[in-house]
């Protein structure tokens, strides 16, 4: 399976999602309120938790199996549906008691609205799972990017029309129904098949573990948004999920890319130690040296950035990111641990981790909010630290693999990034140059030049590899576009 080509296919995709994430930021900070992405950001903790119960694993397991057959199939889709319909009626029904839970009575009618797209997600999650297992990710890719597209449209125009939180929620309805329609016209017919009570319980023995592992991480990672709505208000939260989507979103969505085009490769080298250690520590690399500048390259530049792409009312984004910088680094080298875990078949393990990691993160959040949100900040990069030592140690004990050699791979990118951007930012420092100069852009630019030219210098291998990648994704869709 071609990795490198996948896993380029997925980056243009997940790229599009970047771009149009900022995009939204850009001009939907603009037209909306801190409160509107606060509601948003409440109502979507709740949607997250709803969404853990309706794949339940089972999209995974069609993956990780050697062979599927018209019955599994069936199955899947059976099951996929069934939940996907009740976990969205339970949710619209219930909203009203999960908003006064959440302490946000304004995020009924959200709750409401996104509730409608666990139906039309459901009908798509086999469709998306064999196009993954058969590596059409182009297909796949394709979709994505014109449902992320006709989403930001669809919001940026209802936000014009001053409907507020409400576009937002149509952004997500819109990308979801189109990207359904997309996986049943380009992904797997369904052929005649039975419903087999044994299959779906083969499914949801792999996929079990896996969803309690997800329904742990989820509370690990969206305790935050309950306790810092229920602790400071709608406005802080509306701070803070910004600062945080400018720092992580990018990350995850990285990390996505990679995990999902490496997932079905491990699969397959499951049984051969060596290659799936190689591969492993060949995409962490890859993901080192694509984050490093967009993570510490934010941090370095932080106000300034912050001013051009939110504007002057932001301004409280900016401190939040010298700790949510470093806290993404951790976590996009941690991310692919899951894949590797989920592909050995070893979700008992990675429930274990899990559930230690989320203990971790959630205290930090309880005993950082006393401090406001610097104090959470900085204690939730604190128990990244711990957790991501931690949890690739685990790992490498499964693996086989050492500290030393993942070290290699990953620490280098950090370091040289690190190295430029604090440089760039020391320079600003000496002339005294203003935060929003012309003089501070060409030397943020001019950083971010020299970081090119330094992997060039000290790591060709590792760039020739990511060049060759390129390639055969160019010449993929050349060949698809003739």
């Amino acid at each position: 399976m071609n990795t490198g080509g996948n896993a380029m296919w997925l980056m243009l995709s997940q790229g599009t999602r970047v771009v149009g994430q900022f995009v939204g930021i850009v001009v939907l900070s603009r037209l909306l309120l801190p409160q509107d992405f606060g509601t948003m950001a409440m109502a979507m903790t709740a949607i997250a938790f709803a969404t853990l119960f309706r794949e339940l694993g089972i999209p995974a397991a069609l993956i990780q199996r050697r062979v599927v057959d018209s019955d599994d199939l069936w199955t899947a889709f059976v099951a996929q549906v069934s939940g996907a319909f009740a976990i969205g009626a339970v949710l619209f029904f219930a909203a009203p008691a999960i908003a006064a839970f959440l302490g946000s009575h304004d995020a009924v009618p959200v709750m409401r609205l996104l509730a409608i797209s666990f139906p039309l997600s459901g009908l798509g999650n086999v469709q998306q799972a064999m196009l993954e297992r058969e590596g059409r990710f182009r297909k796949i890719a394709v979709v994505e990017i014109l449902a992320t597209l006709t989403g930001l449209v669809v919001a940026v125009v209802m936000a014009t029309a001053n409907q507020g939180v409400t576009s937002l929620a149509f952004q997500n309805l819109a990308a979801v129904g189109l990207s359904t329609a997309g996986f049943w016209f380009g992904g797997t017919r369904l052929s005649a098949g039975k419903f087999n009570l044994d299959r779906l319980k083969g499914m949801l023995g792999f996929g079990g573990e896996l969803t309690l592992f997800n329904l742990v991480n989820f509370f690990s990672r969206n305790a935050d948004n309950i306790v810092v709505g229920k602790q400071l208000g709608q406005s802080s939260l509306g701070l803070y999920s910004q600062a945080y989507k400018v720092m992580l979103f990018p990350v995850q969505n990285l990390t996505l890319v990679a995990g999902r085009a490496l997932y079905p490769s491990l699969c397959k080298d499951q049984d051969n130690p060596y290659r799936f250690w190689d591969s492993f520590l060949k995409v962490s690399g890859m993901v080192a040296m694509v984050s490093a500048p967009i993570l510490l390259g934010i941090v370095a530049f932080r106000e300034e950035f912050v001013r051009t792409i939110f504007g002057p009312r932001w301004s409280a984004v900016a401190p939040l990111l010298l700790w949510l910088g470093p806290t993404g680094c951790l976590q996009a080298q941690v991310s692919l641990t899951g894949t590797a875990f989920t592909a050995k078949g070893r979700t008992d393990l990675l429930l274990r981790v899990g559930v230690l990691s989320a203990a971790t993160q959630v205290a930090s959040f309880l005993v950082g909010i006393h401090w406001g949100l610097q104090g959470l900040v900085r204690l939730y990069l604190l128990s990244n630290l711990v957790n991501a030592m931690f949890i690739l140690g685990s790992l490498f004990l499964l693996l086989g693999g050492t500290w030393r050699d993942y070290l290699r791979q990953a620490l280098p990118p950090y370091a040289l990034a690190a190295t430029v951007f604090l440089g760039g930012r020391t320079i600003v420092f000496a002339i005294g140059t203003g935060s929003l100069s012309q003089t501070t852009r060409w030397i943020f630019l001019a950083t971010a030049a020299v970081y090119i030219l330094a992997l060039h210098m000290v790591m060709p291998q590792r760039i020739n590899e990511f060049r060759a990648a390129i390639g055969k994704s160019l010449q993929g869709i050349w060949n698809g576009a003739r």
